[in-house]
């Protein structure tokens, strides 16, 4: 299993639905629990964060095909918390292609 497929199941199990089977879990499922929603969805968005965290741009490029992100969005929370990013991603326009900006919104395709 790679960390795309990983990071789909986790966030099947986030949103209470069997990766497998595609049925919702119950109401008494441990996946239905509030805390246990929550820890599946920190550990899928830790995923993405980690992404967002790269100051090299091949290696930000690797981790977005690993995990199977086809666009990244740069507005300004984004930008707040990771000041270094839309300079990471402006670095390298054959890794990182600026589909769209507008004011504080820069939209990224991630070449394959």
């Amino acid at each position: 299993m790679d960390a795309a497929q990983a990071l789909t199941v986790v966030r099947s199990l986030a949103n209470g639905v069997d990766p497998e089977s595609g049925e919702v879990f119950p109401p008494e499922s441990a996946y239905q629990r509030p805390q246990v929603v929550r820890a599946l969805y920190e550990a899928a968005s830790a995923q993405v964060r980690s992404l967002y965290e790269e100051t090299d741009p091949v290696s930000a490029h690797d981790r977005a095909n690993r995990l199977g992100i086809d666009y990244l969005i740069v507005g300004v929370p984004e930008q707040r918390a990771y000041p270094q990013i839309r300079e990471v991603l402006r670095s390298r326009v054959d890794l990182f292609r600026e589909a769209f900006h507008r004011g504080d919104v820069s939209i990224f395709y991630v070449e394959r």
